[in-house]
């Protein structure tokens, strides 16, 4: 039985998030991910790998425990909300992910082959996504994913937790035909960023860019990549200015990125916080710690 391909599936899905057609509700829905997930869970089972996995390797999941804490905090909370089955239902949706992430965590092949041959896999459900959005955006749905780009904070997230995946690869391939693929796979998702005015996208963003700027500091010098500091200086300002000129495009060419561009603004007015931690709709009394436009 061969793992690997349950693996790539995983992968791909996990970005190419996508109702399977079970259980079509709002708050608890299975995804092809789920079915892939389990597949997974079946195939290491059936050879007898599973347990000694997890075993070896559950210490590597335990970062997965402020999840737990989160989910918590938000289960104890449903309960004083007035649609409390609702909540739970979401609250088991999101424990199912957090399951199936310390899974692939103690299973997936420590085979760095297999691991960036995932990543591939993942990229390309980002970018499928996003031209399927893209297209539905237009008016012309092409399948089940109905999802448009604009007001889409599914689309922002997930650009901005893949995009410095893409850029990583961008660095270290030397083929001309795959650097244009990452180059182009780049654009795509940054401008997919913008477009979805996500504010939870981009505050995101800027996160995993302060993260990648402090991994690519220190890169190992044993790596096969490892350039200059002032290349890495270089670089990144580049990649900056792109990023700046993109946006700048976007916000002047586009109204709905203006106005929620200028709306990030409301950070700064207490009136605003004071609503939002008021709003008892999602975490209960910690808030729906959400941007409101």
């Amino acid at each position: 039985l061969e793992s690997r391909l349950a693996v790539y599936a995983t992968f791909f899905f996990g970005a190419f998030f996508t109702s399977a057609g079970f259980f079509q509700n709002l708050f608890f829905t299975v995804k092809h991910f789920h079915i892939a997930i389990w597949l997974l869970f079946v195939i290491e089972l059936l050879k007898g790998d599973l347990w000694s996995r997890i075993k070896q390797n559950y210490s590597d999941g335990l970062m997965l425990i402020p999840w737990l804490g989160l989910l918590l905090i938000s289960t104890i909370s449903s309960f004083f909300q007035i649609d409390t089955i609702s909540a739970l239902r979401t609250n088991a949706n999101i424990l199912s992910l957090v399951l199936s992430a310390f899974l692939l965590v103690c299973i997936i092949d420590r085979d760095q082959s297999v691991f960036i041959r995932a990543l591939y896999f993942f990229i390309l459900g980002v970018c499928l996504r996003i031209i399927l959005a893209g297209l539905a955006q237009t008016g012309l749905t092409l399948s089940m994913q109905d999802e448009t780009l604009i007001h889409n904070n599914h689309i922002g997230f997930l650009a901005s937790s893949s995009i410095f995946i893409v850029l990583a690869f961008l660095l270290t391939k030397t083929g001309r035909i795959a650097k244009l693929l990452f180059s182009l796979a780049l654009a795509a998702i940054f401008g997919s960023l913008l477009l979805s005015c996500s504010r939870t996208g981009w505050i995101s963003f800027l996160i995993s860019f302060t993260f990648f700027n402090i991994l690519f500091f220190h890169v190992d010098k044993d790596s096969s990549y490892n350039p200059t500091a002032t290349k890495k200086i270089y670089f990144l300002s580049l990649i900056l200015f792109t990023f700046s000129l993109i946006t700048l495009s976007a916000f002047v060419l586009n109204y709905d990125v203006s106005q929620r561009i200028t709306y990030l603004s409301q950070l700064w007015d207490t009136d605003y916080w004071r609503f939002t931690f008021q709003d008892r709709q999602n975490l209960g009394f910690l808030g729906i710690f959400r941007l409101i436009q």
